[in-house]
């Protein structure tokens, strides 16, 4: 009897597992392609963009409410377009940044609100990264039955 009870126990377990897997698996197919999805797009409008090299003209420090994360940061940048000059925020806050500092950036010209850093698109390629890692993962625990056989013979704690 105490035999079934710990096939049937094993039997949920590995369910449980492929069902782990499967979520994974899935979860990281979507991250993969929304995240390749995105950063082609991004890739896509380099011939929109207009190169140029400003300098930080204030670092605004605001409070953001959140217990984990409470300070948050605006970085706003001067450069000049026709001889004139135009002052924008930053899309990113690095602890490095300091007022006077130059920065080669990069702005749209029907929208020079937000400015972008140069090559900073490339910090997109995160997700789709973390994406083919939890769906190599979720694929190695739906089907490899090596792991599941491996995750079964773990030690189990006495007070279970």
């Amino acid at each position: 009897m105490e035999n079934g009870i710990i096939l049937l126990g094993c039997d949920l377990f590995m369910r449980a597992l492929k069902g782990v897997g499967l979520f994974f698996a899935i979860i990281g197919v979507f991250f993969a392609l929304v995240g390749t999805i995105k950063y082609i797009l991004v890739l896509n409008d380099i011939e929109n963009r207009i190169y140029t090299t400003a300098t930080i003209v204030e670092i605004d420090e605001y409070l953001t409410g959140d217990p984990d994360n409470p300070k948050g940061y605006n970085v706003y940048v001067e450069f000049e377009v026709d001889d004139d000059a135009v002052r924008s925020e930053l899309n990113t806050y690095s602890y490095k940044y300091y007022v006077g500092e130059k920065v080669s950036i990069y702005y749209y010209e029907n929208d020079m609100n937000i400015v972008y850093i140069e090559n900073s698109e490339h910090l997109l390629l995160i997700f789709p990264l973390v994406g083919i890692s939890l769906s190599i993962l979720g694929f190695i625990l739906f089907f490899n039955k090596k792991v599941q056989n491996w995750i079964l013979k773990l030690p189990v704690s006495e007070a279970i």
